[in-house]
């Protein structure tokens, strides 16, 4: 039988401890690398996309490298659920970068959530855009959103919806914060009422816009202005 020492045990036991503790720290990554293993995460039905119950007991990171939404073949108003209560939530988008405009057309390089009802205790949004529903809401102590200059990696709210941020602390660097008026003619009038942020806003070169689409005139207006 093997024998250790006092000294010996005590220093085995504390590398245990410690091991344990980084492990707990870091919680739990994975990678979402097409949109057929949406489903090894989210549990999928006509409605939304849930988080799966075994991923929402520790701090999470998402690595995503499905671009635009996760949930493209459901209807557009569709829920993104993610409820991991006072755990942590970070996404991050890994596609390439690529050369998109910042006001029109898709984008391969984004990745969207469109009708997000998120709650964590932080959520960190790397590259990740939420399209704002009425009924859905982000809620947590801290919402960061970093975009980056050469993509299109937005804050919008839907067609006809009031959406809320329901946060104490909201921070957003190069962003594209869209709050506009869509009047498709054939469609009947959408009319956007806006964003509203329950906590202090810090939002830093990042530019905001009113956006008018016309179907019958195959037109869109924009009016940008940047925040400092």
């Amino acid at each position: 039988m093997l024998k250790l020492s006092s000294v010996t045990s005590k220093t085995l036991l504390t590398i245990g401890a410690t091991a344990v503790l980084n492990s707990l720290a870091f919680g739990a990554e994975y990678t979402i690398n097409n949109r057929s293993e949406v489903a090894t995460y989210f549990d999928v039905t006509d409605d939304a996309i849930t988080l799966k119950d075994a991923y929402r007991s520790d701090d999470l990171t998402l690595n995503v490298k499905v671009s635009e939404r996760l949930d493209k073949n459901l209807p557009d108003d569709a829920k993104v659920v993610i409820d991991i209560g006072e755990h942590d939530l970070e996404i991050k988008n890994l596609n390439p970068l690529t050369d998109d405009n910042l006001f029109t057309g898709g984008s391969e390089s984004q990745v969207e959530f469109d009708n997000p009802d998120i709650k964590a205790k932080n959520i960190t949004l790397n590259r990740t855009s939420l399209i704002l529903g009425t009924s859905e809401t982000v809620k947590a102590d801290t919402l960061t959103m970093i975009g980056n200059d050469k993509s299109r990696d937005e804050l919008a709210v839907a067609a006809n919806a009031a959406a809320t941020i329901d946060v104490k602390d909201f921070k957003a660097s190069n962003m594209r914060v869209l709050v506009g008026n869509y009047t498709p003619s054939q469609y009947g009038e959408y009319n956007n009422q806006g964003i509203t942020i329950t906590g202090d806003a810090n939002v830093l070169n990042s530019t905001f816009f009113n956006m008018e689409t016309s179907v019958q005139k195959a037109k869109k207006r924009y009016s940008p202005f940047k925040s400092k």
